[in-house]
């Protein structure tokens, strides 16, 4: 009985730590989205930024156009950044589901094989009982 209680335990732990493991990996999906979404939002303003700044060259003289040039290229420089790191979150939030989707089928064959070891262990404890009961009943008969 002892064995079959540590072992019961054992996949208690194990399946609290399967929880744990698929909470974390829903949180790195999570800020992979958050991450990919704020990245897409910041190309897009920088690039419309970018043509604004860059669609003023009739308008300015001298100095001031060369400063709006060079406002416009750091601009699309940020966009580009941000496009990077766009495509990076986007492989990251990938990774992340595969991860997630793995967490979830290992919970999920734990949580079948713990059900298994108590319905293992309660039909254990009836054999016990019933045997107990017979024995009784025949010590009553004597």
């Amino acid at each position: 009985m002892a064995r079959n209680a540590r072992r019961l335990q054992t996949l208690q732990r194990q399946h609290r730590i399967a929880v744990i493991a698929r909470r974390e990996a829903i949180g790195t999906l999570a800020n992979a989205q958050a991450t990919e979404t704020q990245s897409a939002n910041l190309a897009e303003r920088s690039k419309t930024l970018a043509r604004t700044y860059s669609g003023t060259a009739g308008e300015l003289e001298g100095s001031d156009f060369i400063q709006s040039a060079r406002f416009a290229g750091s601009l699309a420089g940020i966009a580009s950044e941000a496009e990077r790191s766009r495509a990076l979150a986007a492989d990251e939030r990938g990774l992340a589901a595969q991860r997630l989707a793995e967490r979830e089928q290992r919970l999920e064959r734990l949580e079948d094989h713990l059900s298994s070891e108590k319905r293992e262990q309660n039909r254990t404890v009836q054999l016990r009982e019933t045997a107990d009961q017979a024995m009784l009943a025949r010590k009553l008969l004597r």
